[in-house]
């Protein structure tokens, strides 16, 4: 792949998965096409068996689109063209306890369309709701009493055990 290279991982499976999924819209087009030149309604597709699979596939790439940035971790807090989007000074980000299977700081209760990929001008979209937020040090209203985890630090914060 040309831009491979330039790519980390999460952007190449979905530079890939918006290949796929315009490889599907346009066998579906090609299959639909093909029923109405050979005189069949659009309603006999539904008895179509090549039509059917199509759906199919296309029906599993939009369920993994879904399920993508809730489930399936991009590159966190992500980059603004080649500079890291961090957090702003006094900020914290609040993580859940199950990385890779937590609907915590990195998602809003709001979804926006968003492309596959911002490598290819005519990319596919999907909904997603992964948007940066941050707590400002003064909203905290506690402090950390006990740590345990990780294990190799469990106590009171500040006390040092050797």
């Amino acid at each position: 792949m040309l831009i491979s290279n330039r790519l980390d991982g999460y952007e190449e499976a979905m530079f890939k998965l918006n290949i796929m999924a315009k490889l599907i819209f346009a066998d579906l087009i090609i299959r639909s096409t093909e029923l109405i030149v050979h005189d069949s309604s659009l309603g006999i597709a539904s008895y179509d068996d090549v039509f059917i699979g199509l759906l199919q596939k296309a029906e599993q790439l939009h369920t993994y689109m879904i399920l993508n940035d809730s489930r399936n971790m991009p590159v966190f807090p992500p980059t603004i063209g080649d500079k890291a989007n961090f957090l702003s000074n006094d900020a914290y980000f609040l993580m859940g306890d199950n990385r890779f299977n937590s609907l915590d700081m990195r998602h809003s209760y709001e979804t926006y369309a968003k492309p596959l990929t911002e490598h290819d001008p005519f990319s596919m979209y999907y909904y997603s709701n992964m948007e940066q937020r941050e707590v400002s040090k003064k909203r905290i209203l506690g402090t950390t009493s006990f740590r345990f985890w990780p294990l190799s630090r469990v106590g009171i914060p500040g006390n040092h055990y050797k």
